[in-house]
């Protein structure tokens, strides 16, 4: 009988044992529960990390615009620029012209 009860109390404090080591629900956290939170922790990175390239082109393409604009207003301003000066210079032949005769 003493050898039953011997036996019976080391089971019992191995049933214990392996209850402390086992997770429970409430008391930690199960891997399936880390592997999604892990999933969820790794996609808003993603997230994140696509609108940033996203903002980055946006902004890319935006200073290319501007860019663009200002060789256009450029352009456009030589252009003026010079219609007007072929316009003093075609009026002034046209006074000196008109003075010879």
């Amino acid at each position: 009988m003493a050898m039953s009860e011997a036996k019976n109390g080391s089971c019992r404090r191995e049933r214990k044992r392996q209850r402390r080591s086992k997770p429970t629900r409430s008391g930690s956290i199960w891997p399936s529960s880390l592997a999604g939170i892990e999933a969820e922790r790794i996609s808003k990175e993603e997230n994140a990390a696509k609108r940033s390239v996203l903002a980055a082109q946006a902004q890319k393409d935006l200073f290319t615009e501007i860019a663009q604009a200002q060789d256009q207003l450029e352009e456009s301003r030589r252009s003026s620029s010079r219609d007007a000066s072929r316009r003093s210079s075609r009026s002034s032949t046209a006074c000196r012209s008109r003075q010879k005769s």
